[in-house]
């Protein structure tokens, strides 16, 4: 089954039946899906912004989705009519689900609150609040229970009758997106982190831990001298890579997931955003954390250094940027405007000015000194990922997940050009040195080149057999361009080296895995599935 491809799935829900699949994804649309013909047999509308979350009632004749317009709505199966729209959240609904008889409906949002609310007639009971995000509900089978589980790492059990916060689990070590009661209601489980969890609720103990392996290359820099390339993965780690061996040659770890890096003009500092709410600067040679900037409320996606490595930017969830003073530690300035995430930041070359990329569809250019907007770039469709200055401070490129690229005149705002021909979310824009070619890099697994005065395409780049996240082109290059290398990460947990002349793979970069190398020829016992997993954890299998 495939619906419009630049939209994936999000949130998916079986009715019933067991014939019926609901599914919603980056699009204000959710789609019905007849499993055993392999059919679209409605398409529902009415959000004004991305549905996230979709839950069938008890009886299969209503669908409840939560969406980024800040609302649910109840939809009748049988003609696709939105019945109800159920308001009072002042953020994104990220969860929903039914009580056990189908007369309640419980939601989790962005604005840090559970609603109970009242299906038949669409008022909201009972308003629980909490500390994060709340990102997953689901309801014990007697139906005064509701599980949550949050943006804090925690998981909380709420009696709905009394809104009273029963008992607080916790153990996970990122946010969680993922729980479920077991048949008889005596444990519960919950995903994230790779790991899924069991919990004795009664006690309010886990019980079990359930370990998976997930090793996403995130993020990826180079290093000022272009001999060393920095990495962050699913992992929790930041690995530093010689380029020249091919081989990882340090490895920072952390508590928690880190995302976007960043290395200092001078190459001495690495900076680190995480998903903690931090931002760590590093000394990569000591493996120190020589400071931890706090102050961001939310996840915290990407960093971006002042050209004169005095000031760190940085990009978070919490809808805002934040300067610090690298020397110190102070925070000082927080750029608000943004109305949703943002993912990305970036310095112009002379220092003066700041780019954000945001969930709002938006980018905006700040005054580095006084913190005012001085311009807001409208013409995306959909979440902008990530923003680049050219090396002459005129040009800005920013990289959407309406499947385009734009270019923006600096010192105006206007759109100089859309480069299109990506067939899925563009993650990630960087400028060779020169300023003469733009790369990106999408979920449609290539990269590609672009002529960045024609906007014509040049190559497209193509081996990584997952999204790319980040691409980024080494800083040293002779004067004519012989050795011009585009580096690039992927969720294929691969790092790729490109000459961009010629479009050759030059090197594959891969962190060992658990089995790495592991010879399993003539091993007795195992089925073909376990031999399959090994295989994707690193073992081979050669005579």
């Amino acid at each position: 089954m495939q619906g419009d491809r630049s939209n994936p799935s999000k949130s998916v829900a079986w009715h019933p039946d067991g014939h019926i699949l609901a599914s919603c994804g980056d699009s204000n649309q959710i789609w019905l899906w007849d499993v055993r013909r392999k059919e679209c047999l409605k398409t529902l509308q009415g959000h004004s912004n991305w549905a996230v979350a979709v839950a069938w009632s008890p009886d299969g004749n209503l669908l409840a989705s939560g969406s980024q317009d800040h609302t649910i709505r109840l939809w009748d199966l049988h003609t696709g009519k939105c019945l109800k729209t159920l308001s009072g959240h002042r953020n994104i609904v990220w969860a929903v689900a039914w009580s056990p008889d189908g007369k309640k409906l419980a939601s989790g949002s962005e604005d840090q609150s559970i609603k109970i609310w009242d299906v038949a007639i669409g008022q909201c009971l009972e308003t629980l609040q909490e500390q994060r995000s709340v990102l997953v509900v689901d309801w014990h089978q007697d139906g005064t229970l509701l599980a949550s589980g949050n943006a804090d790492q925690t998981i909380r059990i709420w009696d709905t009758y009394t809104g009273q916060c029963l008992k607080i689990l916790q153990g996970h070590t990122n946010a969680i997106w993922a729980m479920a009661w077991s048949p008889d209601g005596q444990t519960l489980a919950s995903g994230c982190d790779q790991t899924v969890r069991l919990w004795d609720v009664q006690q309010g103990q886990g019980v079990k831990t359930l370990q998976g392996y997930s090793n996403s290359v995130f993020t990826i820099g180079w290093k000022p001298d272009g001999r060393i390339l920095a990495s962050s993965s699913g992992d929790r780690r930041v690995r530093l890579w010689d380029v020249q061996q091919g081989q990882c040659v340090k490895s920072l770890t952390g508590c928690h997931r880190f995302w976007g890096l960043a290395w200092s003009p001078n190459g001495k500092i690495l900076a680190i955003a995480s998903f903690d709410a931090m931002v760590r600067l590093c000394d990569p040679d000591t493996e120190q954390c020589l400071k931890t900037l706090a102050g961001h409320h939310a996840w915290v996606w990407a960093v971006s250094w002042s050209p004169d490595g005095q000031i760190l930017a940085s990009a978070s969830n919490d809808k805002t940027v934040r300067l610090w003073d690298a020397s110190t530690g102070d925070c000082l300035k927080i750029l608000q405007g943004h109305s949703s995430h943002i993912w990305a930041v970036a310095w112009h070359p002379d220092g003066k000015t700041v780019a954000s990329g945001s969930d709002d569809q938006t980018i905006r250019l700040w005054d580095a000194r006084t913190g005012d907007c001085l311009h807001v770039l409208t013409g995306h469709t959909a979440w902008v990922k990530s923003v680049a200055w050219s090396p002459d401070g005129k040009t800005l490129a920013s990289g959407c997940d309406d499947q385009t690229v734009r270019l923006w005149n600096a010192s105006t705002g206007e759109c100089l050009n859309i480069l299109q021909g990506h067939g899925d979310m563009v993650r990630t824009v960087a400028w060779c040195p020169d300023g003469q070619i733009l790369a990106s890099g999408s979920e449609d697994r290539t990269i590609r080149l672009w002529q960045a005065d024609t906007g014509e395409c040049l190559n497209i780049l193509k081996g990584h057999i997952s999204q790319v996240g980040s691409v980024a082109w080494c800083p040293v290059e002779k004067a004519d361009h012989s050795d011009r290398i585009l580096a690039s990460s992927s969720a294929d947990e691969t790092i790729k080296l490109w000459d961009a002349s010629t479009g050759e793979c030059l090197k594959t970069l891969r962190a060992d895995r658990p089995y790495e190398g592991m010879n399993i020829a003539g091993v007795m016992g195992l089925t073909d599935a376990q031999k399959a997993t090994l295989k994707v954890l690193g073992a081979v299998e050669s005579d």
